[in-house]
């Protein structure tokens, strides 16, 4: 009797525990989701750091306080030149949800999001 109960509350712990991480997977399921803060432009040829674009052109911290959040259910909130945006993104790109077809392109390599907008490519680093 001792030992049916220990194997059915064995069994019970291995089934509470596959449900739990199925249930993580379905949840947070894609790698790439997370918050991207600018890290860098390149721009005229020039690749500059956050520091850099203080700097040389005078940017200031709201300026350059640029981010990219990135959810699993595929939306994603941006932030640039001090305003924010709903987007939505699937397979390197991304694009606002009132204009579908403004999309732009971006890759995530190392935990560096890139996009390229209007000639300037963005580096943005993982949170």
């Amino acid at each position: 009797m001792k030992r049916t109960m220990k194997m059915a509350l064995c069994l019970a712990l291995v089934l509470g525990l596959l449900v739990s991480m199925s249930a993580c997977a379905i949840l947070g399921g894609n790698s790439n989701a997370g918050t991207y803060k600018l890290s860098s432009m390149k721009m005229m040829g020039m690749t500059l750091d956050v520091e850099a674009l203080k700097t040389n052109f005078g940017m200031s911290d709201e300026d350059l306080d640029m981010y990219v959040e990135l959810r699993g259910d595929g939306t994603a909130t941006m932030k640039a030149n001090g305003e924010q945006a709903e987007v939505k993104w699937a397979d390197g790109e991304i694009w606002p949800v009132e204009e579908p077809e403004e999309k732009a392109t971006f890759t995530i390599e190392d935990g560096v999001l890139t996009m390229e907008i209007e000639g300037v490519k963005m580096m943005f680093t993982k949170q």
